[in-house]
């Protein structure tokens, strides 16, 4: 006599048609405070690992009976099928985004090799690596502020911290070098003044068999140039004989359409005035966020920009539509002093009373413009390459196609000398269509 399985027995396909559902909803419910490519990557796997197991299950059962899955597994159907139909260009488009950036990184890291994961396993985190990638200056300074938690800053360090205040350099360089004598000290265990000539050559051989990007090397050399040569006064050669080059790369820049399409994928109205703003003006990300309304001249217009890199001030014309589009978003808030004041944590989910933007005392994030283009190029299908700084070397080539002189330009963008500027010549595809024809020009008589 046969044996059967009680009808109301949940099968084993049917478990996993459950668990897949459940993590499905977890992980989307996890993710709904804003949108990420990598979310679309899980779901959509799921999504698929879910319709397959459905009909595999559905193929397998030999007589039809009750899915206890199924009552939730329709409902999942229908909201997928309506998450697609309105997003799922951006989501693939993000997707690949997301994957490309991934990608560099994975490159970057598999150059390093082995000896890089030891280097990093051997000491402390913090200093920036080499490889593609986003830049992470944020997560290292939080890694270096852990790693040396418990380590106290000896008097020699404590005095090159005054040191380099008497000599007025930038905030964020004072802290750099500071950093990178601390990581010094950490790494011997030791006072980094009682170290000799030897011992810190030691320390950047480290750093070359580490792999540490050129630009990191710099930033250590230059470190340690001003501890042990302005700070302790030793006259050493070591830091004149160490070179760390770097490939110079061409800048990325965008065509007047792509540049429009972006704008028209920023839907939030803040973020769409400061970009066209950096764009009008060739501004860096901190000058445009740091504006303030008494910078802002009627006369011209032009922009009287104080807070710029080097300390170096500069004036710059401001167009009438970008003059008028800054006049009805500062009427929107009002701040007496900031043109672009911070709304705070959480606005996606709470609107932000108008109050609170006025008594605001820091200006917008320079981090929440960053991701808004990473999305943003992402929804107009523009370069992985592409930044806000992307919209600074438009802005200089534009100009440059335009006939604007070299050296006005040289001027607007801040720059000290005219070779910074003059590799926007590379750049222009006026230039480059004049080359092209003087090029067939000289193309010699047929014998």
């Amino acid at each position: 006599m046969s044996t059967q399985p009680p009808q109301n027995r949940v099968s084993r396909w049917e478990w996993v048609q459950m668990s897949l559902l459940a993590i499905n909803l977890a992980w989307t419910t996890l993710c709904l405070g804003g949108y990420r490519p990598e979310t679309m990557v899980v779901t959509s796997t799921l999504t698929g690992m879910l319709v397959v197991v459905h009909f595999v299950s559905r193929a397998m059962t030999p007589s039809p009976r009750a899915d206890p899955a199924g009552w939730l597994f329709v409902p999942f159907l229908v909201y997928a099928a309506a998450n697609a139909a309105w997003s799922t260009p951006v989501h693939w488009l993000g997707w690949r985004d997301w994957l490309n950036e991934a990608a560099t990184r994975r490159r970057g890291a598999g150059a390093r090799g082995r000896a890089v994961m030891t280097c990093r396993l051997g000491e402390a985190a913090g200093i920036g690596k080499a490889g593609g990638g986003m830049n992470n200056k944020s997560t290292a300074k939080k890694s270096a502020t852990a790693s040396t938690a418990a380590f106290t800053d000896p008097d020699s360090l404590v005095r090159f911290a005054d040191s380099l205040k008497l000599h007025s350099l930038a905030p964020s360089t004072q802290e750099e070098y500071l950093r990178f004598v601390r990581k010094l000290a950490v790494r011997v265990k030791r006072d980094p003044a009682e170290l000799d000539e030897a011992q810190v050559r030691e320390h950047l051989l480290h750093l070359k068999d580490c792999k540490y990007s050129p630009s990191t090397i710099r930033t250590a050399v230059a470190a340690m140039t001003a501890f042990y040569g302005l700070h302790l006064g030793h006259d050493w050669k070591l830091f004149d004989l160490v070179r760390a080059p770097s490939v110079v790369k061409l800048p990325t820049v965008l065509t007047r359409a792509e540049v429009a399409r972006l704008f028209a994928a920023v839907r939030e109205l803040r973020f769409r005035v400061v970009l066209r703003l950096i764009y009008a003006c060739g501004l860096r990300i901190g000058e445009a966020v740091t504006l303030e309304v008494g910078d802002i001249k009627r006369d011209g217009p032009r922009l009287h920009l104080r807070r710029t890199k080097g300390q170096k001030e500069r004036l710059v014309p401001l167009p009438l539509w970008a003059y008028r589009e800054l006049q009805d978003y500062w009427r929107t808030h009002r701040h007496p002093r900031l043109v672009f004041p911070s709304v705070g944590r959480g606005w996606r989910e709470r609107s932000t009373p108008l109050s609170k933007l006025t008594r605001a005392d820091v200006p917008m994030g320079v981090g929440s413009i960053q991701h808004c283009v990473r999305f943003a190029r992402a929804d107009a299908r523009l370069p992985v390459t592409t930044h806000v700084h992307t919209l600074r070397h438009s802005y200089a080539t534009h100009l440059l196609e335009e006939g604007v002189s070299i050296r006005l330009i040289s001027a607007y963008l801040g720059h000290t000398t005219l070779e910074t500027t003059l590799i926007y010549t590379h750049l222009t595809a006026v230039n480059e269509a004049s080359a092209r024809a003087a090029l067939d020009r000289l193309q010699p008589p047929a014998v």
